[in-house]
């Protein structure tokens, strides 16, 4: 493939994790210039994807790939390349500059681990050229699949479809035999040998399996193995029955781990692999700085004696113990111009040492660390450190905490003026505090920082910070107002101070605190002055959104929700003040046209007179059943999940499980239907069914009982040959109520009584409205307390199931009405 003189597309690469891929992509790149009759004339270009955080970020590979191609082949540019272009314009502008390239050159582009990008770029086709001349050659690698939240990634299918008669090239892992060739030829190497026995305890680890769905034996699972042995001796006859027990690479870190820990300090080792796993990478110094501040790991270290108070430190030969232990494992890069130390592979970095409030811990420190003391992050170079070893407490003289210096490197300004060279900024430690924002075991303060923030916009567009911000309703505002902003700070980021503090004026009397205060900040960088009331409080902040046109909308009081219904997408903002409020989540739908919105408990309906649509809206959007129903009169959710359905065509009565896409039961007539209702009762459900002849039916289901068919049973309770007036509503679980507009009577039909006791008329009642409203009266007597309640002309009428009624007449000034229910009594 690479050797061939025809235009041909990439060249693919995939296995498992641990089979090998980058070994192979990275000796590609050393020995292909041998391949060549003309050596001189071949430019490898090679990136090894996700082994920086930036790198995860397709563009900025890209970039730095365009910056490399042109400066080998000496291609000027009219234009200047930056991190705000879309993926789009890089990709035109990679095609452009590989048309340039001289037909007598040879070009090798390498792209290895596209599996560690970004998920929206597991697609290649948004990045990467399909097509290359017949002198540049590429070549991929990547996993077959990958999990991401819960959710398979099919990479390699995805790649087939798009490059269906590439060279595809699988590498494997190694049978017995291999293996255990690999295995002693790195004996012979280092000149070291095991006995026999001990050969025996490798023996099954050699043998082709899958543990964890890993199948295994890989390269790196034998190198783990072989660092495992390098701590036993020839008189070791017992095997540890943990090792025993490891089949597959996880395993084998998990217990590497474990042997570490042990002989390191299991608080020391743990907290050093989570700021490296975190960070992404830290240099040597950064790493001790955050040891050293993290008083847990100090206390685990100075149990019997404490260092000077001037220089309260980790002690260096500590880290660089457990760095000569781990030196195969680990490898030094250059991120943000800073030389840093972090895992080889991507294994190490999916075992998590600690869960919850550790790593809580871990990532504070972190993030106070670059941040400062914005916001609640403590101040690092201040904290006193506390003692807890009673044998030095003793040795104190009873003193619990001391005052010390850790002497923690100072962090530079986001931005410093250079002269000659304009601002600077200090990407390390924008990059630093860029990362894991989505992860909620601590709110970014630094958000609310005016330096933070003008200094990021000069860097980076307002889109690409992308923050979790679930759980903080006020940080979710303040990005609300970035992106807001985002159109003219883009191209123009010097206006951060005016464009926000504009936005911000008019809600400053609610403004939380923090926002308070970086609204001050942005008015001493700009020439907006105002006056400013000093005996302000602070208060939580509302959001206001924008939706275009809405079919339905509704609020569930159940689950905090309120759905709002448009043309193609079902928007729903959680409303709980306390856990995500103001949150927004959108819900795409498929092309039908619905028109009307009925929810419960998390389940939506969304419906029209030809069809119904029903998700269960959480976290994430799941379809639960979809139907097409031709002259749909009625739904109702009549328990958690459980959907009544009416049709004037079907001439039934179908009930639903959503969950389980089945129907529980049915109740059909000779007759179409007119009509129907629905009243939740404590054990089941009331419906009221009107025919077009003008027959009602009243029936009774227990969502509980079922037939022997496992299906729901229909009560019939009464039935009605015709209605005494127009109009009717349930009123509770005995009676329905008929009325006609204008009339000043109704009539009770009570139709769980005998047939010559079930009407009862009332009269001398305000004239009754067209549309009557129930409410269900709460009360700690009787379950079926209701009211009905209708507007006159001049009033507001409500009736109650006791039988009394009481008007509510308006004046000019307008009045507030209070209504309580006691012992049945309005």
């Amino acid at each position: 493939m690479v050797l061939s003189d025809v235009s041909v597309q990439p060249c693919i690469l995939y296995g498992n994790s641990g089979t090998g891929k980058s070994s192979i992509m990275a000796e590609i790149a050393i020995k292909i210039e041998k391949w060549f009759a003309k050596p001189s004339s071949v430019s490898v270009v090679i990136r090894f994807l996700g082994t920086t955080p930036q790198s995860s970020d397709v563009r900025r590979p890209l970039i730095s790939i365009i910056q490399q191609i042109c400066i080998i082949y000496n291609i000027k540019l009219s234009y200047l390349i930056h991190d705000s272009m879309t993926i789009q314009n890089l990709k035109r502008i990679l095609e452009h500059i590989l048309g340039q390239i001289p037909e007598n050159e040879q070009l090798i582009l390498l792209f290895d681990s596209i599996d560690q990008l970004q998920v929206e770029y597991y697609d290649c086709s948004k990045w990467l050229p399909m097509n290359y001349p017949k002198n540049i050659k590429c070549i991929i690698s990547t996993i077959p699949v990958i999990e991401d939240k819960n959710i398979d990634y099919k990479i390699l299918e995805g790649l087939k479809s798009l490059f269906g008669d590439t060279s595809m090239i699988e590498v494997t892992e190694f049978d017995e035999h291999v293996a255990q060739q690999v295995f002693h030829s790195w004996l012979e190497r280092d000149q070291r040998c095991l006995t026999p026995l001990q050969m025996e305890w490798l023996q099954p680890k050699f043998l082709p399996n899958s543990d964890y769905g890993e199948p295994q034996p890989t390269p790196l699972f034998l190198s783990l193995l072989y660092e495992i042995t390098r701590s036993w001796h020839s008189f070791d006859d017992e095997p540890d029955p943990s090792f025993l027990q490891k089949k597959s690479t996880r395993g084998a870190i998990k217990y590497l781990y474990s042997k570490w820990s042990q002989k390191h300090g299991e608080i020391l080792f743990e907290r050093a692999m989570a700021y490296l796993r975190q960070a992404g990478g830290l240099s040597e110094t950064e790493l001790e700085d955050m040891l050293s501040a993290d008083s847990e790991v100090l206390q685990s270290i100075f149990i019997h004696y404490l260092p000077p108070l001037s220089i309260f430190r980790l002690p260096s030969t500590l880290w660089i113990r457990i760095r000569n232990d781990m030196q195969k494992y680990l490898v030094e890069k250059t991120v943000d111009n800073v030389s840093v130390i972090y895992f080889y592979h991507r294994s190490f970095l999916e075992r998590g040492s600690f869960g919850g409030n550790e790593a809580k811990e871990v990532e504070l420190i972190r993030r106070a660390y670059y941040a400062g003391t914005i916001g609640h992050f403590q101040n690092l170079h201040d904290q006193p450190f506390e003692i807890k070893s009673l044998k030095l407490i003793e040795k104190n003289h009873g003193n619990t905490s001391l005052c010390v210096d850790r002497r923690l490197a100072k962090q530079s300004p986001y931005m410093t003026n250079v002269k000659g060279k304009g601002p600077i900024y200090n990407m390390r430690r924008i990059n630093q505090l860029c990362m894991n924002l989505d992860n909620i075991c601590c709110e970014p303060w630094f958000l609310y920082d005016y330096d933070f923030i003008s200094s990021y916009l000069h860097c980076y567009k307002i889109n690409e910070l992308r923050a979790s911000e679930w759980f903080y309703p006020e940080l979710r505002f303040l990005l609300t107002q970035y992106e807001a902003c985002s159109f003219v700070l883009d191209t123009y980021p010097k206006n951060f101070a005016f464009e926000l503090s504009s936005r911000l004026l008019p809600l400053i009397e609610i403004l939380p605190e923090l926002i308070y205060k970086l609204f001050q900040q942005c008015l001493n960088h700009c020439n907006l002055l105002m006056l400013e009331d000093e005996a302000r409080s602070f208060q939580a902040c509302m959001s206001r959104y924008t939706v275009g046109i809405v079919y339905a909308i509704g609020l569930d009081l159940d689950s905090s929700n309120l759905f709002v219904l448009l043309s193609e997408k079902l928007l729903s903002f959680h409303l709980s003040e306390y856990y995500l409020a103001g949150k927004v989540n959108e819900y795409q739908l498929p092309p039908n046209i619905f028109t009307s919105i009925k929810y419960s408990n998390f389940y939506v309906c969304l419906y029209s007179s030809q069809s119904l649509l029903v998700l269960k809206c959480a976290q994430t959007q799941q379809c639960m059943l979809q139907l097409t129903i031709d002259e749909l009169l009625y739904i109702d959710f009549i328990h958690i999940g459980t959907l009544l359905t009416c049709s004037g065509s079907s001439k039934s009565i179908d009930i639903w499980n959503c969950s389980k896409k089945v129907m529980m039961g049915q109740h059909a007539y000779n007759e179409s239907i007119l009509q129907c209702c629905t009243l939740k009762i404590d054990d089941g459900v009331l419906i009221k069914v009107i025919l077009k002849t003008g027959l009602i039916q009243y029936l009774r289901i227990n969502i509980n009982e079922h037939d022997e068919n496992n299906r729901i049973c229909f009560i019939p309770i009464a039935t009605l040959q015709e209605k005494p007036r127009n109009e009717s509503i349930l009123f509770n679980h005995e009676t329905d109520v008929f009325y006609s507009e204008g009339q000043s009577c109704i009539y009770l039909y009570h139709f769980e009584r005998f047939a010559n006791d079930c009407f009862e008329k009332l009269e001398n009642l305000p004239p009754l409205n067209r549309i009557v409203y129930r409410h269900h009266c709460i009360s700690e007597e009787t379950t079926y307390n209701a009211a009905l309640i209708w507007l006159t002309e001049e009033s507001l009428v409500i009736f109650h199931s006791c039988g009394d009624h009481f008007i509510i007449s308006d004046d000019e000034s307008g009045i507030t009405v209070y209504c309580t229910l006691e012992n049945g009594e309005l």
